[in-house]
């Protein structure tokens, strides 16, 4: 339901603090109302519980409040019914446990250009530095986003004059020669509409074309931004999950994901999200 520029989603449909504590995404801050601001190009979605004020038909629902509702419907991917995917799975005691710890959280699709240079900040990183990483990014380089305290994620062409200095200055470390490589090459004329248009394999190998992306982080990109669901991102942590919950002891990161694919074909990037929360949540809690 859209009113004006808010969107009110059914609590059971949209958890927002296991979304944006997912690993999909860096830019969410908490907010005074016990909910999330999430921040996507120049666009922001604050995300909190109804109230008595939204009226009394809407308590059981979450409210976002956007200067874009059509990009945030999209970004949520709220046209899709998760029950149906995990329906599927509901003999698979390992799938059913993680599905429903992780129930609530939504797959998002995410700007490919900002997805891009996040994931490429993110290898061999942890998550509060990733953050702190694209702040400084965003407050240096980043415009002004309408009514709020925060700056947009900066376009190709808002760097295209930022030297790799600059990067290590923020504190990219190594990957500052990869940034500025496929900033520019982005700006050189490098399509990330392409990979839209591309079936898995083909959309992989040409993101693999850019400094910065291996198997693992062209996979990210194309799950969270692209879309495309028969991929499976292997970490540590997928690592050490699917050891325990699937018997798979392998060091090849590439051969995992090649078996899960097999195994949950067009499903295994929810699934992957799924084991991931559940299974970093269970160790850090």
């Amino acid at each position: 339901m859209t009113v004006n520029n808010d969107i009110y989603i059914k609590k059971d449909k949209l958890d927002i603090e296991k979304t944006a504590l997912s690993g999909q995404v860096f830019r969410y801050f908490k907010n005074d109302g016990g909910g999330y601001t999430l921040l996507s190009k120049g666009y922001a979605a604050d995300c909190r519980f109804c109230t008595a004020a939204d009226g009394a038909d809407k308590g059981d629902f979450v409210k976002l409040s956007t200067n874009n509702s059509e990009y945030f419907i999209n970004y949520f991917d709220l046209a899709e019914n998760y029950d149906i995917i995990e329906s599927k799975y509901s003999d698979n005691a390992v799938i059913s446990a993680a599905a429903a710890y992780a129930k609530g959280m939504r797959m998002l699709r995410q700007d490919p250009f900002e997805t891009l240079i996040s994931f490429i900040i993110s290898a061999n990183n942890n998550i509060p530095r990733i953050r702190m990483i694209i702040e400084r990014l965003c407050s240096a380089a980043g415009r002004d986003i309408d009514g709020k305290n925060y700056k947009a994620f900066p376009s190709a062409s808002d760097m295209k004059d930022l030297g790799e200095d600059f990067f290590e200055k923020i504190g990219a470390g190594y990957r500052a020669a990869y940034l500025r490589s496929t900033i520019g090459a982005v700006n050189d004329g490098f399509d990330l509409s392409k990979p839209f248009r591309l079936d898995t394999p083909s959309a992989r190998e040409y993101l693999l074309g850019l400094k910065g992306v291996g198997p693992k982080v062209a996979d990210c990109i194309l799950l969270f931004a692209y879309g495309k669901r028969d991929v499976f991102p292997v970490d540590t942590w997928i690592k050490k999950s699917v050891k325990e919950f699937f018997g798979i002891d392998c060091p090849d990161a590439k051969k995992i994901s090649r078996s899960l694919v097999a195994l949950f074909g067009d499903d295994s990037g929810i699934i992957q999200q799924y084991i991931y929360y559940y299974a970093r949540g269970k160790t850090l809690s």
